[in-house]
């Protein structure tokens, strides 16, 4: 009785980040004011993950810090890619088409590699179902953008009213930026890379954030992209709970978002700070 339990406790002006602790509710004030410079003589903290001086109070400060080199691994990856769309906003058809067929032989070349990386971080899932949603799904949506990609570009003709009878108007369709992809548990590649598919038909650039609760797919799929496109093209970030809330901040020109309902709103009030279109 008279426990609080939550499933994020934060430490304002720090990276440090607890998940699933139970606090007492007298006690509740301390954690949310202890300062960073206080965590390892903490006496709230240490209960929950055992003594101090054990192996998993310090392996959760481990990955607390392992969150902020990937908070500044974002950063810097985020200023690359605005900076080479930038320098390069408009690319030609030929160029996002061949962004797509690399992309769709790396998909053949890995997938037993994904059933592999997929099957351990499920536990056990068929390597047929894995085919067919998480290599075979991304694949059909690249060949559906290259057959329709060149109609996609083209300006489209609109009506003016009677006022400006003698005027043309159309719309030209451009890129936006720099795009941010968050992808869920349960289907880590195919729900992140069919958004993928269509920022690159578009001709943006795009950073892509796994769940943590698929490591090993986040790992496959950061060598697999790194060896079809450059970091400022398209780059894939990983990291526990801290590095997606950093993720969700960054000034996105549009972010796409696949999870629950709840976490759909901390994203899309991270995203309305920059009038990020989710």
């Amino acid at each position: 009785h008279d426990m609080f339990w939550a499933d994020k406790a934060y430490r304002p002006g720090s990276q440090v980040v607890v998940t699933d602790v139970c606090v007492p509710i007298s006690r509740l004030a301390e954690c949310v004011t202890e300062t960073h410079a206080d965590i390892e003589r903490s006496r709230l903290i240490a209960p929950l993950f055992g003594h101090v001086g054990d192996g998993n109070f310090h392996t959760v400060v481990s990955v607390m810090m392992d969150d902020a080199d990937e908070v500044a691994r974002m950063r810097r990856l985020f200023l690359r890619q605005r900076q080479a769309f930038e320098a390069a906003p408009y690319p030609e058809l030929a160029l996002r088409k061949a962004k797509l067929r690399k992309l769709i032989d790396a998909l053949r070349r890995y997938q037993d590699d994904i059933v592999v990386a997929v099957n351990a971080d499920f536990g056990v899932r068929a390597g047929a179902e894995t085919k067919l949603v998480e290599v075979m799904g991304p694949i059909l949506e690249a060949r559906h953008a290259l057959s329709h990609m060149g109609r996609w570009m083209k300006p489209r003709r609109r009506s003016t009213e009677l006022l400006f009878l003698t005027n043309r108007a159309w719309v030209a369709y451009q890129p936006k930026g720099v795009v941010g992809i968050i992808g869920t548990w349960n289907f880590p590649l195919y729900l992140t890379l069919g958004p993928l598919v269509a920022a690159l038909a578009a001709g943006n650039r795009a950073m892509i954030k796994i769940s943590e609760f698929s490591p090993r797919c986040t790992a496959l799929l950061t060598s697999m992209l790194a060896e079809c496109f450059d970091e400022d093209e398209v780059a894939v970030c990983g990291g526990e709970i801290g590095a997606a809330q950093a993720f969700n901040a960054l000034p996105f020109n549009h972010l796409v978002f696949t999870g629950s309902p709840r976490v759909g709103r901390q994203v899309m009030r991270a995203a309305a700070e920059h009038l990020t279109p989710v």
